[in-house]
């Protein structure tokens, strides 16, 4: 929690802050603003979930998952994307009224074999 806590504790002083282990990679999605993911589908994915941790998101639309969201309401306890899949050869896009996190999983091979290419992956804002 200490390191999902820093991704909305550094926000204003650093561009993106994105957490990557084995197995998952995470960072925050800004409020208010269309945002475009592009997935590394050799890195990342197709699992991914949208997580409302800061509160009430009261519309969230997406585009490129396979369920994608229509000015849904996403909070705990309510609808929370926790598992969706982004469908091959899309971009994702997220807008939101809430800030989110954004989560992918990462492929089976170890962090350490892919290198640079994990620059490859970049959100845009």
């Amino acid at each position: 929690m200490a390191s999902i806590n820093a991704l909305f504790r550094w926000r204003a002083k650093l561009d993106r802050i994105i957490l990557f282990t084995e197995e998952t990679s995470a960072f925050l999605i800004p409020a208010g603003v269309q945002n475009a993911i592009i997935i590394d589908d050799k890195i990342e994915g197709p699992v991914c979930g949208i997580i409302p941790i800061n509160g009430p998101a009261l519309q969230v639309s997406t585009t490129g998952l396979k369920w994608n969201l229509d000015g849904d309401k996403s909070e705990f306890g309510g609808i929370v994307s926790s598992s969706n899949q982004v469908m091959p050869g899309e971009i994702v896009t997220i807008k939101s009224s809430n800030e989110l996190i954004w989560t992918t999983e990462i492929k089976s091979k170890p962090i350490e074999e892919f290198g640079e290419s994990l620059n490859g992956s970049s959100i845009k804002i």
